[in-house]
């Protein structure tokens, strides 16, 4: 893995696990960070193009995460498209897990 994209607010977590702690620590493992936290009120079109040209100017894998995921895969679907179909969306994320069915008429 070459970037992490924090995804989760510090907000949200204990001191321990703010994204200036996160960072120190993938620094320390050669691993590139990127903090863009992401709530309901921040996932906005300027928020999702911001995550997909993080994931397409890295070098190599990319893990954006939050408190279960589900957030990084909304920012994601958001992200697809016009790239992917709905369904294509909707089962890819359900393939890892996620019903994002909700989401249908954002998809396209």
């Amino acid at each position: 893995m070459t970037r992490l994209i924090n995804n989760r607010p510090d907000g949200e977590v204990p001191p321990s696990h703010c994204g200036a702690s996160i960072e120190a620590a993938a620094k320390d493992h050669g691993i590139e960070i990127v903090h863009l936290p992401i709530t309901h009120t921040t996932m906005t079109p300027e928020n999702v193009s911001k995550q997909m040209e993080l994931v397409a100017e890295a070098e190599g894998t990319v893990l954006a995460y939050c408190a279960s995921g589900t957030r990084c895969t909304v920012i994601w679907a958001l992200g697809q498209v016009g790239q992917m179909s709905a369904d294509e969306i909707i089962e890819a994320a359900a393939q890892g897990g996620y019903d994002l069915s909700g989401l249908r008429p954002n998809l396209g």
